[in-house]
């Protein structure tokens, strides 16, 4: 996916300390960025704004040819701009550093905390997928254990299977 930044801004909501100032940047797709700086120099802020957790106060920011910065509300889009917003949804993602993850769960359980979140019973797909996510991230071997008896970096394994 195709990733524009064009002179963004970013500030704090509330506070107005400005994280990000300026940034512009083109990443084509299939290629990779790496962000880097010292303490406070608006990393973390930045990816924040690419995964719409913090607003872009100034300048653009276009993902697969959707610019987040100014889209509408998903009720009054059109169907296929909301198709296009739900699969950006799925395609851009924020894992933290630290992932919060609740005791006494197993890996297959966490994972599949966020196939539906809140309000649904998962079902048989919501297994399938889940065993899928688990295969991919070579986890398989570790779907009963519990989370928190993992490593930090199998624990991140496990947040971006989620």
């Amino acid at each position: 996916m195709a990733v524009d930044c064009q002179d963004v801004v970013v500030r704090y909501p509330g506070v107005g300390h400005t994280a990000v100032s300026g940034i512009t940047t083109h990443v084509k797709r299939g290629s990779w960025l790496n962000i880097i700086g010292p303490n406070g120099s608006g990393k973390t802020s930045l990816l924040h704004a690419l995964a719409q957790v913090l607003p872009v106060e100034a300048g653009a920011i276009t993902l697969a040819g959707i610019d987040i910065t100014r889209s509408s509300p998903l009720s009054v889009l059109s169907l296929s701009a909301a198709r296009r917003r739900r699969q950006l949804a799925r395609t851009v993602a924020l894992m933290p550093q630290h992932p919060v993850i609740p005791d006494g769960l197993n890996v297959r359980d966490y994972v599949l905390l966020g196939r539906h979140p809140h309000n649904r019973v998962p079902g048989r797909h919501d297994a399938e997928v889940v065993e899928r996510c688990l295969a991919e991230l070579n986890l398989t071997a570790y779907s009963t254990r519990q989370v928190g008896a993992l490593s930090g970096g199998e624990r991140q394994r496990v947040s971006l299977a989620r």
